[in-house]
């Protein structure tokens, strides 16, 4: 989250660093949680008769939702407990395998760095997102609720924006075919 600090520093001066690094975590919590851009590819051993699966996930990471997994006989019902890291299927496993299972993932409230892609990839969109909580903050030296409106907007537009890659990743891609002329 240091990386964040000198870019949403410049626009709420006098804002104390560790504030600053909540908003930049609950900024990007935010958007993984919203958007599904955060993803990772577990390799899970499941067993016959197994309704649940007790996921091992990246350190300080809680499963947001399920993009897809490898056993599918038609659509497949699932939840995600409250502890983060446990999936409920609608029916049992019928044999024993490795399942593949895409998972979103979110940081947890506790980390203390994001994953790289955040930075590299929606730099101006989580900072965005930490410049509007802050200068929404009625009473400090740094408010600004005017700004904060426009910071926000850029924030929901770069959740738009992630929203809309992640949904194009996920979807099957349509096979074109010539025009048909109709006489």
């Amino acid at each position: 989250m240091d990386r964040f600090l000198n870019t949403v520093r410049r626009d709420v001066p006098g804002c104390p660093n560790p504030l600053i690094k909540e908003e930049v975590l609950t900024a990007a919590i935010e958007f993984c949680r919203r958007t599904w851009a955060y993803t990772d590819d577990i390799n899970q051993p499941v067993f016959k008769g197994d309704e649940t699966i007790t996921v091992s996930l990246p350190e300080g990471t809680w499963i947001v939702g399920v993009n897809h997994y490898t056993y599918s006989n038609g659509d497949k019902v699932y939840e995600v407990d409250s502890s983060g890291n446990i999936i409920t299927l609608e029916d049992p496993i019928p044999y024993d395998f490795d399942m593949v299972i895409n998972v979103a993932l979110k940081p947890l409230e506790t980390v203390s760095s994001l994953p790289n892609f955040l930075f590299n990839d929606w730099f101006q969109t989580i900072a965005a997102g930490a410049k509007a909580k802050l200068m929404i903050m009625p009473g400090r030296a740094w408010s600004n609720p005017n700004l904060a409106v426009i910071h926000s907007d850029v924030f929901e537009d770069g959740v738009g924006d992630a929203m809309r890659e992640q949904f194009s990743k996920t979807m099957p891609t349509e096979k074109r075919t010539a025009r048909r002329q109709w006489l």
